[in-house]
C-alpha cells in the first residue's frame, strides 16, 4: 500500500498518468455495461488521484474535473442512454462538472490545510525539544551555583527544604554558608518564575557570594544593603529600565553564642521556642532592586534572638500561603500556615516536610500551582 500511496501523494505525472488510465477504463466500462447500471461513484476515483496532491494548481483540478465529465459525457452517449432533449443531456453534464470541481476543491485544499497542520506540528515538536533541553540545560546551571545543600545539613541535621517550583526553573532559591561554627542563610524569592525567575536567582546567588564570602560580612542587615546596591548598579548599566528585584530574608546564626540575627524584605521568618511560642520576624519596606529601592534611600534592620535548644526556625516565601485551593477557590493565608506550623514544629524533619507537601496538594487540588514554593525548617 505504501509503494502505491507515495507516488500517488507527492509525484504529480505518476498521478496524471494513474488517473488517465483509470479514467479510460471507467468510460469503457461504464459504455460497455449500459446505461442501466450507474458508475458515477467510480468516477470520483481518479479525481481523489489528482485532487490528493497539494501540488495540484486550481487551473490543473478544473480541466480534470471537466475531462472527467466528459468521459461520463460519451460513456453515457454511446451506450445508447436516451433523453427527450439534448438539452438534458448538457444540463446533466454541466452538473456534474459543477459537482467534480467543488470535489476536487474541498479534496485538494484538505489535504493542503492537513499538510501544513503537520508541517506546523513538526516545527513545534522541534521547537518544544529545543525549549525542553534549553529548560533543562538552565537547570543544570542554577543547580550549579546554588551551595550543596549537604554542608548546611551538617551544620542542620534536624532540617529540611521543601521547594516546589511552578515551572521547572524556579524564582525562588536558598543560599548557605558556613564558616567555623557560624552560618549565613538566605531565602530569596526573585521577580518572577521560570527562565526570568531563574535567571535572577542566579544573578542573586553570585551577589551574595561576593557580599558574604568575598567581603565577608556577617550582618544581615548590612547583607541586604550591600545587595540592593550591588543588583542596582549591575541594572543601571544597560539601556533598559528593570523593575525586577527580589524579597529576601537573611540569617546570621552563631552556634558559640547561640545568637541569630534576622533582617529581611518581607515576613518570610517565623521562630517557634521549645514551648510551642512562635515570634513573627519584622520585615522591612523595601525590597533587593526594584524602582522604590534604586531612587530612595535603603535601609534594613537587624532583629536579634537568643536561639535555645529546641526552638525551630522556619523560612518561607510567598508561595505556599499565597495558593488557591479548598473549594471556595481562596488563597491558603498566613493564619493556617501559622497553625500549620504550630502543630507540625515537634516533628522530625522528614514528617514535617512530607505533612507540608501533602497539605499543599490536598489545598491546591485541581487547581494550578500559583508560585514557586520554598519552605526551610530548622530544628536548632
Amino acid at each position: 500500500m505504501k509503494v502505491l500511496i507515495g507516488p500517488l501523494t507527492k509525484n504529480i505525472f505518476f498521478n496524471t498518468i494513474f488517473s488517465l488510465i483509470l479514467a479510460i477504463l471507467l468510460g469503457i466500462i461504464d459504455w460497455y455495461t449500459g446505461y442501466e447500471i450507474s458508475f458515477q461513484f467510480f468516477y470520483f476515483i481518479p479525481l481523489s488521484i489528482i485532487a490528493i496532491n497539494d501540488k495540484q494548481k486550481k487551473r490543473y483540478l478544473i480541466i480534470w474535473a471537466f475531462l472527467i465529465a466528459l468521459c461520463w459525457f460519451l460513456a453515457d452517449y454511446y451506450a445508447g442512454h436516451s433523453y427527450s432533449s439534448t438539452q438534458l443531456r448538457i444540463w446533466n453534464t454541466a452538473s456534474r462538472f459543477i459537482v467534480f470541481i467543488s470535489f476536487v476543491f474541498l479534496v485538494n485544499a484538505n489535504v493542503k490545510s492537513r499538510n501544513r497542520i503537520k508541517l506546523i506540528n513538526t516545527d513545534l515538536l522541534r521547537k518544544d525539544k529545543l525549549i525542553s533541553d534549553s529548560v533543562a540545560y538552565a537547570t543544570n546551571i542554577q543547580n550549579s551555583v546554588i551551595p550543596d545543600y549537604k554542608r548546611f545539613k551538617e551544620f542542620f541535621p534536624k532540617s529540611f527544604i521543601f521547594s516546589k517550583p511552578k515551572d521547572v526553573l524556579s524564582g525562588d532559591f536558598f543560599w548557605s554558608y558556613t564558616k567555623d561554627n557560624k552560618i549565613t542563610m538566605a531565602l530569596a524569592d526573585c521577580t518572577g518564575h521560570g527562565i526570568p525567575g531563574a535567571l535572577l536567582s542566579v544573578v542573586g546567588i553570585i551577589l551574595l557570594n561576593k557580599v558574604v564570602i568575598e567581603k565577608s560580612i556577617e550582618s544581615p542587615a548590612e547583607i541586604l544593603t550591600e545587595l540592593n546596591k550591588e543588583l542596582v548598579d549591575l541594572f543601571s548599566t544597560g539601556n533598559e529600565l528593570i523593575d525586577d528585584g527580589m524579597e529576601m530574608c537573611v540569617v546570621f546564626y552563631d552556634k558559640n553564642t547561640e545568637e541569630m540575627t534576622i533582617a529581611q524584605t518581607t515576613e518570610g521568618a517565623i521562630i517557634f521556642d521549645d514551648l510551642g511560642n512562635f515570634t513573627t520576624v519584622n520585615s522591612d519596606i523595601f525590597t533587593i532592586g526594584g524602582i522604590l529601592s534604586k531612587h530612595k534611600k535603603v535601609r534594613f534592620s537587624n532583629h536579634q534572638f537568643k536561639i535555645k535548644k529546641g526552638a525551630t526556625l522556619y523560612l518561607f516565601t510567598d508561595g505556599y500561603i499565597d495558593q488557591f485551593g479548598s473549594t471556595a477557590n481562596i488563597k491558603y493565608g498566613i493564619t493556617k500556615f501559622e497553625n500549620e506550623l504550630k502543630s507540625l514544629h515537634k516533628l522530625t524533619a522528614s514528617e514535617q516536610l512530607e505533612i507540608l507537601s501533602n497539605q499543599h496538594q490536598q489545598w491546591k487540588g485541581n487547581l494550578n500551582q500559583t508560585d514557586d514554593i520554598t519552605v526551610v525548617g530548622i530544628n536548632v
